[in-house]
């Protein structure tokens, strides 16, 4: 639960930032902004290297139904589906632009996180769930 405010926190000063090139825990970003809420999470970046994580708030759920829309310019950017063990569930390599709806088999008694890792990546994905 710690990393998680420590990544929620991260965010909020990048998004604060904005146009300057930051570095927080070993990530790299240029012009962050964020929204994340129950079923949402955009992000726009700039020269992003590294990686962040959000907790999904899922709540007895079997299965979850993920649809993720990227336009990524340059660089590598990569999407997780993760469990609370850092055991990895779903991967998808985004591309320059891409719509991917993906529906995925869970325990409703386990937390989930995404991870979005990039690799001097610009761009912007947004991801919903249900």
């Amino acid at each position: 639960m710690k990393a998680l405010k420590g990544v929620s926190v991260f965010i909020l000063i990048l998004s604060f930032l904005g146009c300057s090139k930051s570095n927080f825990n070993g990530i790299q970003v240029k012009n962050w902004k964020m929204k994340m809420n129950q079923n949402e999470y955009k992000i726009n970046f700039t020269d992003f290297y590294g990686n962040t994580e959000q907790q999904l708030p899922l709540k007895n759920q079997n299965k979850i139904t993920i649809v993720i829309q990227s336009k990524i310019e340059k660089g590598k950017a990569y999407f997780y589906l993760m469990d609370q063990k850092e055991n990895q569930i779903c991967k998808i390599a985004l591309s320059s632009i891409e719509s991917i709806k993906k529906t995925i088999s869970i325990d409703p008694k386990k937390v989930y996180r995404i991870k979005l890792s990039g690799e001097n990546a610009s761009g912007n994905f947004s991801s919903t769930w249900n």
